[in-house]
Parts: C-alpha cells; sequence; structure tokens
C-alpha cells in the first residue's frame, strides 16, 4: 500500500500539532472531540438536538459514557443546555463561543494545511 508522503490530511494532523504550544483547545478527550464534531454537524444542519439524541450515538461510546461526556463538555464550556419550556424533561443542546472558536481554530489549521503542495 502506497501512502502520500505528505497528504493534505497528514498536513493537517501537522498543522494541528505545530501549534500544540498555543492550542487552548487540548482540554478535549478523544470522544469529546468525537463528540463535539458530531454535535456541530447536526445543529450545522438546521436540526434541534436534544442529550437523547446523543446518548443513542454508540458509535461513539457507551450511553453512559456519552452522558457523562455531554456533561464535561458543558464543564468545559463548548455546550450548554436550554429546557424545553413545555417539557422540561427535553434539554436542547446548544454550542457556546468558545465551540465556536474551536470551529474556527480547526477550520484554520485546515485551511494552512491545504495552501502546502503535495510532494
Amino acid at each position: 500500500m502506497k501512502l502520500i508522503k505528505n497528504s493534505p490530511y497528514i498536513r493537517f494532523l501537522n498543522a494541528i500539532d505545530s501549534v500544540d504550544e498555543i492550542n487552548p483547545f487540548l482540554d478535549l478527550s478523544v470522544t469529546e472531540t468525537a463528540l463535539l464534531n458530531f454535535i456541530f454537524k447536526v445543529i450545522q444542519s438546521g436540526k434541534e438536538l436534544q442529550v437523547g439524541g446523543i446518548v443513542t450515538q454508540t458509535q461513539l461510546g457507551s450511553q453512559a459514557t456519552l452522558h457523562s461526556r455531554v456533561y464535561s463538555l458543558i464543564s468545559q464550556g463548548y455546550i450548554e443546555l436550554s429546557l424545553n419550556k413545555v417539557d422540561k424533561r427535553k434539554k436542547y443542546i446548544r454550542l457556546t463561543k468558545k465551540a465556536y472558536q474551536y470551529e474556527a481554530f480547526m477550520s484554520e489549521c485546515l485551511l494552512k494545511a491545504n495552501k502546502q503542495p503535495l510532494n
């Protein structure tokens, strides 16, 4: 199997690594990053997302793991919950300013990686 020595994906990973010293988002675990990416995709598609919609994403982890990771993302300031005014048991996930800063940082790394020529 032949790998492209300097593929855009590898350049992207290197761009992220090269700014680790100033990366304000090192506090995210792999599961939290995957969960945050899932939340971004759902919300950017224009859909509302409830906590119950996350814990069913078994490809990201068990329900207990996902539930704890949701609350970890809340405590770290990436997401917040808003209650349904009619049914207080329903909690909707909202992205915070910090989450959008994370998205902008990752987008910048991707753009930076794309500007480099393939080897």
